[in-house]
């Protein structure tokens, strides 16, 4: 099997969050290799689809960049990429029959953001055997692929099946016994096509109270920063590749959504698929933020249980616990204090509404079923 080697000429990311693509490189082609090789070595991942010319793009990074420790995976990724491999989509089905799969060994982590799910990624890795990575942009370009109606599910539910077992197939040939991906908030959406294919996999969802959820998003991205107003209609069409409800309020609207009712469409539609999820029989573990930050070892020793996980070196975990998940991002707690915006009086008291407005089951302070409480 060949793939294509791409040497990069330049990198253009627009900014550190933008959804991984091969359009962020300035590249050429270059010789032909083993498409083997992805899955076989270390220092190459998978790193986005090319899907106009229905091929995956894999980096090469240096053997000292460890990209499993970054709180996010993409952004690592794209920084020390050296080089691309670009691999057909018929290469990686082919690739991912051969992947011993063991599902029970994979752990698969929806969350609704700004709720610990870093912490519990940082906790997974401090565990013997555990390669985890957290939010690998393939997943989130899947989403964005995957068509209203459903009327493409079937071959974004082979990419996500394949994709899948590719990066397991590294994480194993890295020396790893179980793998774990925690997804970007969005990435339940693709939480059916998985169990269709895992039922085994461990499922765990994090999720806080909308208030401080939505205070907390709103100063991280600065939603109410006077300079993110003249960006919201181009934000409002970002999410909407990824989130029902916002998508269904760009087509009845035209004018864009205000910042109470996007940071309530993105609670809400990550909330509701994890209860359309429950309904259809996945079972998972469920945790508060407001748990974890209360009492951290209690709900991970949970969850590890849940995992069928065994933690060898317990101080490990209890030096995670304390730092900040993010320390040295753009979200890193010290950036954050020196946030300037808030979420206004009045959307504080709008936002309750608007959730029961989007789904009459919601309310900010629900406790979804197979929720961790606290002893």
């Amino acid at each position: 099997m060949v793939a294509q080697r791409l040497s990069i000429e330049g990198k253009v990311r627009p900014f550190p969050g933008a959804v991984a693509s091969l359009d962020h490189f300035r590249y050429r082609e270059a010789e032909e290799v083993e498409a083997r090789m992805v899955v076989e070595q270390p220092t190459i991942s998978l790193y986005c689809l090319d899907h106009a010319n229905r091929r995956a793009i894999f980096v090469e990074t240096p053997p000292d960049v460890n990209l499993t420790h970054a709180p996010f995976y993409n952004i690592a990724q794209y920084d020390a990429a050296l080089g691309l491999i670009a691999v057909s989509y018929d290469t990686v089905h082919r690739l991912a029959e051969d992947v011993a799969l063991e599902p029970q060994r994979i752990i698969l982590i929806y969350n609704v953001g700004r709720c610990g799910s870093t912490l519990v990624h940082n906790a997974l890795n401090q565990i013997d055997g555990v390669c985890s990575i957290a939010e690998p942009d393939v997943f989130t370009q899947l989403i964005a692929l995957r068509g209203m109606g459903g009327s493409n599910d079937a071959e974004v539910s082979d990419l996500a099946r394949d994709c899948a077992k590719v990066m397991y197939g590294g994480a194993r040939s890295g020396g790893a016994v179980v793998w774990s991906v925690k997804f970007r908030g969005v990435g339940i959406e693709l939480g059916d096509l998985l169990y269709h294919h895992f039922p085994e996999a461990k499922v765990v969802f994090l999720y806080r109270n909308a208030v401080g959820w939505a205070k907390s998003a709103g100063r991280a991205f600065g939603i109410y920063d006077s300079r993110f107003q003249k960006a919201l209609p181009r934000t409002q069409q970002f999410f909407a590749l990824f989130n029902p409800l916002v998508r269904a309020y760009s087509t009845t609207h035209t004018t864009p959504m205000p910042p109470v009712e996007l940071l309530g469409s993105l609670w809400a539609a990550v909330m509701d698929r994890c209860l359309q999820l429950q309904g259809q029989g996945v079972p998972m573990f469920c945790m508060r933020y407001e748990d974890l930050q209360t009492a951290p070892r209690q709900v991970l020793n949970a969850m590890f249980a849940f995992c069928n996980l065994t933690v060898n070196d317990p101080a490990k975990i209890d030096r995670i616990v304390v730092q900040d998940s993010q320390a040295g991002t753009r979200l890193s707690q010290a950036t954050l204090q020196e946030a300037t915006s808030a979420m206004p009086a009045d959307d504080v008291v709008a936002l309750p509404g608007l959730i029961q407005h989007y789904s009459a089951g919601l309310t900010p302070t629900l406790i979804v079923p197979h929720t961790f409480r606290l002893a």
